[in-house]
């Protein structure tokens, strides 16, 4: 595990990681306080981006190594929730504010009392249905989109390259 994440830390200080980014990363002891890095508005940012680029983690070692984290089992909570799926098949409901899909097919219903963010990236196949506000983020060209069922308010933004300090 230390060597894959070792690989990802360097290479991500070579795309440029800001410095508090990197002192969290540096201070963190154990796989929570790694995910809740992950989990931060600025993380769910990183992960997908670097997702996109190509030299960010993958599903597998996500899964292997995050597993009791992903997939509703856990949500960060501070000022803000989120949550992430990696290679989820199924339906949920929306219950965090930011939330980060990678390589899901799933269907994300966003009821009228929520207001979320999701991080889309990967070959992610998703759904939205319901009614309420949601900010879809989605980066590259893999991540399919069908939001034809959704009453709510709905705003696309296209991911942002990873951009260096």
């Amino acid at each position: 595990m230390m060597n894959e994440l070792y690989k990802f830390k360097e290479t991500a200080i070579s795309h440029g990681v800001c410095d508090e980014y990197l002192g969290k990363w540096n201070k963190a002891t154990s796989k929570k306080e790694l995910i809740d890095i992950a989990l931060s508005s600025e993380g769910c940012e990183f992960m997908c981006s670097s997702i996109n680029e190509g030299w960010g983690i993958d599903k597998v070692f996500l899964k292997r190594t995050f597993y009791p984290y992903l997939n509703g089992r856990y949500k960060y909570d501070k000022k803000y929730t989120s949550s992430i799926y990696v290679d989820y098949k199924g339906s949920i409901l929306a219950d965090t504010t930011l939330m980060q899909v990678i390589d899901c097919d799933m269907c994300i219903s966003v009821p009228s009392t929520m207001i979320t963010k999701v991080f889309i990236c990967g070959d992610s196949n998703v759904v939205f249905k319901g009614n309420g506000r949601l900010i879809a983020i989605v980066y590259g060209d893999k991540p399919k989109i069908d939001y034809k069922d959704f009453k709510g308010n709905i705003k696309f933004i296209k991911g942002q390259q990873w951009i260096r300090n």
